[in-house]
C-alpha cells in the first residue's frame, strides 16, 4: 500500500516509517502513521536513523543525541561515550597498529 512521504508529500511503496515523538528506544509498536522515502531520509535534516537501532524505523532528530559523528536515541548514546581509560586504550591501540615498525 502506498503512503505518502512527510517530507516531499509523493505517494511511496518503499518507505521507512517513522517513530512516534518521545520515543526513546523505537520498535513497531512506536511507529507513526507517518513515513519517509529512502531519498528524503538521506538528505533530511528533521529525521535520521540511530546508528544501533537499525533502519526499521527513523526518529525525528529532537528525539536523537549526537557524538558529532553519528546519531543515538536515548537508551543508546551511552554507547558512543568512553570512558577515559577505555579512549586511552584506544588511542595505543591506534599508535600501535599505525606504527611501519609493527
Amino acid at each position: 500500500m502506498a503512503k505518502k512521504c512527510v517530507e516531499c508529500e509523493k505517494e511511496v511503496t518503499n518507505y521507512i516509517p517513522l517513530y512516534k515523538r518521545g520515543t526513546i528506544c523505537g520498535d513497531e509498536e512506536d511507529y507513526s502513521k507517518r513515513v519517509i522515502c529512502n531519498h528524503c531520509l538521506k538528505i533530511s535534516e528533521d529525521y535520521a536513523y540511530c546508528c544501533c537501532c537499525g533502519n526499521d524505523g527513523a526518529y525525528s532528530i529532537k528525539d536523537l543525541l549526537t557524538d558529532e559523528y553519528n546519531w543515538y536515541c536515548k537508551e543508546h548514546i551511552s554507547e558512543s561515550i568512553l570512558e577515559t581509560e577505555e579512549e586511552d586504550n584506544w588511542l595505543n591501540y591506534l599508535d600501535y597498529i599505525n606504527d611501519p615498525s609493527h
